[in-house]
């Protein structure tokens, strides 16, 4: 059956999938950079730290409103949707240099319409990449686009950070606009292949237990991550964090997504995940107990990335489309990708307040909650289906006899 569903994704359906890497690729570079440059642009305007907190919170609150819409969406059936989706990232790019025009109106209606154009595609890509990636491949293909994210983030900060403001968010709104390219590749045709999906109802999805076992796990980490983020930013010096760091981070959780999108398509989603929840609690307890320690920071640095990785192929790419099944998969991106979206907001709400917390303590709670959240993951099923790791196992054992059989013949 794999081999199968592998051939004709291969012959049928490689184009528009092309077009699908591509579009999930550039969207992921796009909210990624302008997550990283949109609040320190927003510092900069002379705003109060409660207009600034304001503003980022409308920038949260339209990704959350504009995602349960989109969510509704099934981007393979609309092309108008998706060109409308691109062009307004176009648009509230090129909109943020106008923030200060007539503040603070002015900068909670731009950060409103930039959340409302990045949320509202993003469930709708995700389940049109699960759809055309089969389960078997859906964690490497996962790993290649967050591989390639990583190091167009590299690259594209490092040419960000010689630029001014308003040359900084014209590349910005280029770069989105060659997304545009995408939907050219969507046949009809291809669209047409697919059957049509049931829908699964949010209370059915929410109360089902294989969902939560993954999604209390994923909420813990993304509470933990952007929580910490500002006291981490803190400990390296923030500027120093946010300029080098991050964006050599990014590169190394790139390398790590596609060692972990393989490796989550042999040995499956759950012992990869269990071992990226140990792997941050003892990171966090390291720092809990050697912050002061130039080389725990670094190895900080390294394991977190490495995690970050794995999550990435796993928890942004393959679970949820593993659970839905054969049913429309929108809605289940959706769930676990809002916790991720939403719990940046936290970083906005804390960083006013780290002159007082204890960064001993902060780690060190930290770790307790990771190594606390792999609880659920022991009761977890493995989503990636059992007959589909035999049989890559028999075809791996294959392969090596036909090898052998050829050097002693």
């Amino acid at each position: 059956m794999q081999t199968k569903e592998a051939l004709t994704f291969t012959k049928g359906h490689m184009k528009v999938f092309l077009s699908v890497l591509v579009l999930n690729v550039n969207t992921f570079v796009w909210y990624t950079v302008l997550y990283t440059v949109f609040p320190d642009f927003a510092s900069t305007l002379g705003f109060s730290n409660a207009v600034q907190a304001s503003t980022m919170a409308l920038f949260f609150v339209g990704i959350a409103i504009s995602a349960i819409l989109g969510a509704n969406v099934k981007i393979r059936s609309t092309r108008p949707f998706l060109f409308g989706w691109i062009t307004m990232g176009v648009i509230s790019t090129l909109s943020i240099v106008e923030m200060s025009v007539a503040p603070p109106l002015s900068a909670y209606a731009t950060a409103f319409f930039l959340g409302t154009s990045a949320g509202l595609g993003i469930p709708s890509i995700l389940a049109c990449f699960a759809e055309f990636a089969p389960i078997g491949n859906r964690g490497t293909f996962g790993g290649f686009v967050w591989g390639s994210s990583g190091f167009l983030i590299l690259l594209l900060g490092g040419a960000l950070s010689g630029m001014d403001v308003h040359s900084q968010f014209l590349f910005l709104a280029l770069w989105r606009g060659l997304a545009l390219i995408s939907p050219i590749l969507l046949m009809k045709k291809d669209r047409e292949e697919k059957p049509e999906q049931s829908v699964q109802q949010y209370s059915a999805i929410l109360t089902d237990k294989s969902l939560l076992m993954y999604l209390l796990p994923w909420i813990m980490f993304c509470l933990v991550n952007w929580a910490e983020a500002p006291i981490v930013s803190n400990l390296f010096g923030q500027k120093f964090y946010d300029q080098q760091i991050i964006f050599v981070q990014f590169a190394l959780v790139g390398v790590f997504a596609l060692v972990g999108g393989l490796l989550s398509d042999k040995v499956g989603r759950k012992p990869l995940t269990i071992v990226g929840f140990i792997f941050l609690g003892i990171e966090y307890a390291l720092l809990g107990f050697f912050s002061s320690q130039v080389v725990i920071r670094y190895l900080y640095v390294c394991l977190d990335s490495m995690v970050w990785g794995m999550f990435a192929a796993v928890f942004f790419m393959a679970v949820w489309g593993d659970l839905a099944e054969r049913r429309r998969k929108e809605r289940y991106y959706l769930i676990g990708g809002l916790p991720y979206l939403m719990a940046g907001y936290l970083s906005v709400l804390i960083r006013p307040f780290l002159a007082s917390i204890l960064v001993t303590s902060a780690f060190s709670l930290a770790s307790f909650f990771l190594f606390l959240a792999v609880l659920p993951l022991l009761y977890a099923r493995e989503t990636l289906p059992e007959k589909t790791m035999k049989d890559k196992e028999l075809r791996s054992y294959v392969e090596k006899a036909k090898k052998t059989k050829e050097k002693y013949t």
